[in-house]
């Protein structure tokens, strides 16, 4: 089994005699051990993916414009995530995405991927236990951390979005957001939904804990 810093190093190396430039591959390799260290398969997919480009090779995409098509090949994903990156002023310019709507997706998403138990969790202690183990960790977890600062988040996020609605707040920018406070308020709504969807895990793991043979 490799160290993180090998994984690291391995995942360079194998980027860079792919092709990548070595500032990419260096960012590959910070990423895959990061993957590797939330447990999730990121030797494995990069493994998949340099073999796909090695047998079907892809176009770069290093400026995004109004209009992006490839002209032969698919775009390489990894020069995209770079090139978004690089780019994010311009796409706001562009008017192509705004980025207070990736705000909505992760406020409005945690409530869901709590539900489908997805969020990154620490498989050391949790995996090989059985399933009332998983249950009392779950309640001790949720009713110690997820409730506590769901509420004081709930609490200040609210006043915070008050405060922006009594100043009816708007974005200083040239096609910005006329009313900030919005934004704002959904940040109170998404932490109350992770806090229901939190109430939820406590009833689910009690039923277990109290009706589990296993």
């Amino acid at each position: 089994m490799q160290s993180f810093s090998e994984i690291d190093t391995t995942s360079k190396r194998a980027s860079k005699a792919a092709g990548f430039a070595w500032g990419i591959a260096e960012e590959i390799g910070k990423n895959m051990r990061n993957l590797e260290m939330f447990g999730l398969p990121g030797i494995k997919n990069l493994n998949l993916y340099l073999q796909k480009i090695k047998k079907n090779s892809t176009e770069k995409l290093k400026k995004i414009e109004k209009k992006n098509k490839p002209k032969s090949k698919e775009f390489c994903p990894i020069y995209c995530g770079t090139a978004f990156l690089d780019n994010c002023k311009k796409l706001e310019t562009l008017k192509l995405i705004k980025f207070f709507k990736f705000a909505l997706i992760f406020l409005l998403g945690a409530s869901y991927t709590l539900q489908e138990d997805q969020h990154v969790r620490v498989d050391l202690f949790y995996a090989d236990r059985s399933n009332k183990s998983k249950a009392w960790i779950n309640l001790a977890g949720t009713l110690l951390f997820l409730v506590p600062w769901c509420l004081i988040l709930i609490n200040s996020s609210f006043n915070y979005a008050t405060n922006s609605w009594m100043m009816n707040e708007g974005s200083p920018n040239p096609g910005g957001l006329p009313a900030r406070y919005i934004i704002k308020y959904c940040m109170t709504f998404g932490f109350v939904l992770l806090l229901l969807q939190g109430i939820a895990v406590i009833y689910r793991s009690a039923q277990t804990i109290f009706s589990s043979n296993t």
